[in-house]
């Protein structure tokens, strides 16, 4: 598997959870606690997924403390990684690259919201 396809995998995740969710709600059904820590934990897993391929790709030497915060402050975890593994002059391609992935979780979010409230 590559980093490429982890992404492509969380989009598809975030979409149909989204979408889930949304049905779950329209329905009037109670959400169960660990429905929503599964796919806390798989999202999470992902994303650490995602920094070990790109930074064995890279031959970046990951630190315990990174580890810890790419699975737990992913936010402000994964920009802090892009800036130190990338060379100069791709420090801000990067962090444009993960803002616009970003963007595009909102936007798989938003569709599966949608699909999901049309479904119930």
């Amino acid at each position: 598997m590559t980093s490429k396809r982890v992404l492509i995998i969380m989009l598809v995740m975030i979409g149909f959870f989204s979408g889930l969710d949304a049905a779950y709600r329209a329905s009037g059904l109670p959400q169960s606690l660990g429905w929503n820590l599964s796919l806390e934990l798989a999202l999470n897993f992902l994303g650490f997924a995602w920094y070990r391929y790109d930074s064995d790709a890279r031959h970046y030497i990951r630190s315990r403390w990174l580890n810890v915060c790419i699975v737990g402050l992913m936010p402000f975890a994964v920009p802090y990684y892009l800036v130190r593994s990338r060379q100069r002059g791709e420090k801000l391609r990067a962090i444009f690259k993960c803002a616009g992935f970003a963007f595009l979780m909102l936007l798989a979010s938003a569709v599966g919201v949608l699909l999901g409230r049309h479904a119930v």
